[in-house]
Formats: structure tokens, C-alpha cells, sequence
């Protein structure tokens, strides 16, 4: 785990852990309300919701809300973070009957991550 501390007028820590891959830091699974919460290593928060062939992901990054993302299981989406904590990219896409997680990801402090992982099975 790395401590980036703030100096001047602005005073911060940031903890940042050290990643191997992404299945070290993906954890959650179906809410109570249908859709999916999922948090990336404590960082990026992702609720997912599928309707139909719809796809809605809401991402926080630190708990602050960056925006709810919208596309379709046939195309995908793609959604760019370009964040002073974390850079990069997460792409939703269908495989079959799984959604899927294509991400690359530079958290502060931590070496680049890459890969897929499944999230679930539609």
C-alpha cells in the first residue's frame, strides 16, 4: 500500500493499494433493487443496471460521483476516467450471455493493470 500525503495550503492522504490484477480488488455482486454494485480495489465504484438490451453504469471514483454512463449489450460501452487518482479506460461487452469487464487502469502510485474479467451472467 502507498500514502501520498498532500503539502501547502492542501492537506490529503491518499492510500492506494498495490494491485497485482483486477480480481485482487473486484468485489460485489446483485443488489437488492436488480442491478449490480461493484467496487474496483476500494477506488472506482460501478453500479450496473441491464434493461432489455440497454446498459447503464453510474462510476464513482473515491466515493464522488463522475456520472451515469449509458449504451447497449450489442455495442458495448466504453467509458474513458481521466481522474488525477486513476487514468484510463472500462469497457462493458456482451460474450455470449456474460457481461464482461475490459479495463486498463494507472492508479496513483500503482503500476498499470490490464485484462477481462466476467462480472455476471445475463
Amino acid at each position: 500500500m502507498s500514502v501520498y500525503s498532500g503539502n501547502g495550503s492542501s492537506n490529503y492522504v491518499v492510500i492506494v493499494p498495490q494491485i497485482q490484477n483486477l480480481n485482487d480488488g473486484l468485489e460485489g455482486g446483485k443488489n437488492k433493487d436488480g442491478g449490480y454494485d461493484f467496487s474496483l480495489f476500494g477506488i472506482i465504484g460501478l453500479q450496473i443496471n441491464v434493461d432489455g438490451q440497454g446498459l447503464s453504469v453510474s462510476v464513482t471514483i473515491l466515493g464522488v460521483p463522475i456520472g451515469t454512463f449509458r449504451g447497449n449489450l450489442v455495442d458495448g460501452l466504453t467509458i474513458s476516467i481521466d481522474a488525477w487518482v486513476v487514468k484510463g479506460y472500462l469497457r462493458f461487452y456482451l460474450d455470449d450471455k456474460d457481461l464482461w469487464l475490459n479495463y486498463n487502469l494507472k492508479m496513483l502510485g500503482a503500476p498499470v493493470v490490464d485484462g477481462n474479467v466476467e462480472l455476471f451472467h445475463l
